[in-house]
């Protein structure tokens, strides 16, 4: 049997594989193949199109030419001749690697013309640092923020200006942060930057060559652009309908256009001439409408409530996303420029790559700039007492989530979960390290785990199922949720429930129905103790801060609700004695401790960000786990094919 050039434990491992490694030569793991095919087969996976065969005929007639074959090798009597054997091989092989990996071709959903084939896309960065980036009009450049991104601060660094496909870059603005979004003028002299020059925030225009910035509205908006070399259309999602358009010179408003829909808009885009507008929309029925420049719609798609960034390139084609995190399929509509209504099928160009975050293509729709997001997932160990944030990673994986961590009563093994495009179960690994161990298998996408005891695990599942699973066994016991509840936890035989109808938290036994009821409403949280003696529950109060209520067994009452201080404190863990441990985000990874009715008091402050609502500690409070998440975006080139094509 043949064997892939790349391999992987996932497609997203095998894209990442494509994209970053040079393949293994094929003589490794088939000696009798002659050097003549492994090296037209290596040059047809170069990642560069230049470096590869122009044409398939040019590629059939390398891998049929004769240069020599491995010392040793003898034909077989009666065999198929090697050559022949050979490249049946490798190209199988070779397709089935692209296959795996998504490919990188362009094909109508149904038969593809051969004439829709384009290049594989061009990697422009290398680094994990451009989070946001456009092209220019002309595509001969791109601005980029060049720095660190993630999805609470965005991207922040300094503004650069780079050629394409490379070269040396200017710097525009030395400190930029949470910034939204970029865009050039059509000429290419300005550049308007959403976020923050220098630690303030607004709408800003900076000169393309270089100088002082200038603000041109103080307040944030979702989306900007200009519409001339003169005006710039400012939209906010989060103030009606209204597309507001300024002189970009005195930020004064000259015009404005309300966008006649009553969907919950989410973006709001003009085409190159400025004759139509693509409008993004969530709601119940997410979906793009074609409207004109008097803001009535002409026509419309049903897309994916997340579907990003949508861009136009030229006026008579759209390109955006279809799919969700990873496994999305990146993809081209056709406009009618005469009667704004959408003409044929959708076409694929990049498909199963994983987040997409910016597309910007050129005035002549000959180049599309891509930001791809590679997402990084940890699993770490500290010890709250270091105080310095020193860990120790258990589990690391690319473009999967790892969730909900808990580590053990007895403290020497962490369940979690894992979600990435092909499943969501539940796994265990050892806190001394070692191997990931599955704990749930199926396709029922996991909420949460928690511990029963030292050896059974609680994973919860969809509309309130649930299943107790041995990990010494592997043994599953399916709990089947009274009507109306859903099963938070259970443990020394004491079931939490969460009661769908208004949230309220109920202690009692697998039935629900002798549940004591927990006094706050609006309940955001609840745990509950390892030996099933203890319940802390924090909801909101009518002004907006966090209260807490306990739940002993031994009284069978909840305590009466105090306010927390401060007000943004999670329960990661509740001991048999009414101790609570806790933690707060503040750009580090804070962790306090409260018993009873005392004010919490914090014990630790870790210089790290641990993703939020993944923090577990220990039962005798010396050992933290969390997942730490760090997202390395970069950017990438394609060649479009020219409209019709």
């Amino acid at each position: 049997m043949g064997e892939a050039p790349f391999t992987g434990p996932s497609v997203q491992a095998i894209v990442a594989r494509v994209l970053t490694e040079e393949p293994r030569g094929i003589g490794v793991q088939r000696r009798a193949v002659p050097v003549g095919v492994e090296q037209a087969v290596l040059r047809a996976l170069e990642k560069l199109p230049a470096d590869r065969f122009s044409t398939a005929a040019e590629f059939a007639t390398a891998l049929t030419r004769d240069s020599g074959a491995p010392e040793g090798a003898r034909p077989v009597a009666g065999a198929t001749p090697k050559t022949s054997r050979a490249v049946l091989v490798v190209v199988g092989a070779l397709l089935l690697a692209m296959g795996s990996a998504g490919g990188w071709f362009m094909a109508q959903r149904g038969a593809a013309p051969a004439s829709a084939t384009i290049a594989r896309p061009l990697r422009l960065t290398n680094t994990g640092d451009v989070g946001c980036a456009t092209l220019s009009p002309d595509g001969k450049e791109y601005i980029a923020v060049v720095g660190a991104y993630d999805d609470e601060t965005r991207c922040s660094g300094r503004l650069v200006v780079r050629p394409v496909p490379t070269g040396a870059e200017q710097v525009i603005a030395d400190d930029v942060s949470d910034v939204l979004w970029l865009e050039w003028s059509p000429k290419g002299t300005s550049l308007l930057l959403g976020g923050r020059v220098k630690g303030k925030g607004g709408v800003w225009i900076l000169p393309r060559g270089g100088g002082q910035p200038r603000l041109l509205a103080s307040a944030s908006r979702s989306w900007g652009e200009f519409v001339d070399e003169a005006t710039v259309s400012l939209f906010d999602r989060f103030n009606g309908r209204i597309l507001q358009m300024l002189d970009a010179e005195s930020g004064d408003v000259r015009d404005s256009l309300v966008l006649r829909t009553s969907e919950r808009l989410l973006s709001a885009r003009w085409s190159p001439s400025r004759r139509r507008l693509v409008v993004r929309v969530g709601g119940k029925s997410p979906g793009l409408f074609l409207m004109n420049r008097n803001g009535v719609r002409t026509d419309s798609v049903q897309i994916a409530a997340d579907v990003g960034r949508v861009d136009w390139v030229g006026d008579d084609r759209l390109v955006f996303r279809r799919g969700a995190e990873a496994g999305i399929d990146l993809v081209m509509r056709s406009v009618d420029v005469a009667t704004g209504r959408f003409v044929g099928r959708e076409a694929a160009l990049w498909t199963s790559t994983s987040a997409t975050m910016g597309l910007s293509a050129s005035v002549a729709g000959d180049r599309l700039l891509v930001v791809i997001n590679a997402i990084v997932d940890e699993l770490h160990t500290m010890r709250v007492a270091d105080g310095n944030g020193s860990s120790r990673r258990l589990v690391r994986s690319l473009n999967a989530y790892l969730g909900n961590p808990r580590l053990s009563p007895d403290g020497t093994r962490v369940t979690y979960t894992h979600d990435d495009a092909l499943s969501s179960n539940a796994y265990w690994v050892a806190v001394a390290g070692g191997p990931e161990h599955v704990v749930s298998s199926d396709t029922v996408p996991v909420g949460s785990t928690s511990w029963v005891d030292a050896t059974h695990v609680l994973v919860t599942q969809g509309e309130g199922s649930a299943s107790v699973f041995d990990l010494e066994t592997g043994r599953r016991r399916r709990v089947q949720p009274p009507t109306g509840l859903a099963l938070v936890g259970l443990s020394g035989g004491a079931y939490l429930w969460n009661r769908s109808a208004d949230g309220a938290s109920l202690v009692g036994d697998s039935t629900g129905r002798d549940g004591a009821r927990a006094p706050i409403a609006n309940t955001t949280g609840a745990m509950l103790s390892a030996d099933g003696t203890r319940v802390v529950q924090i909801g909101a109060d009518t002004n907006g801060g966090v209260r807490m209520s306990m739940f002993s067994r031994s009284s069978a009452a909840w305590s009466t609700p105090i306010t927390l201080t401060p007000g943004d404190l999670r329960p990661v863990r509740v001991l048999d004695d009414g101790t609570v441990y806790w933690s707060r985000f503040t750009g580090q990874t804070e962790v306090w401790r409260s018993r009873g009715d005392a004010p919490p008091t914090r014990i630790a402050s870790l210089p790290v960000h641990c993703y939020t609502e993944s923090v577990d500690v220990s039962v005798d409070g010396s050992t933290l786990v969390c997942n730490i998440t760090t997202q390395q975006p970069d950017a990438w080139l394609l060649q479009l094919p020219s409209a019709g094509k």
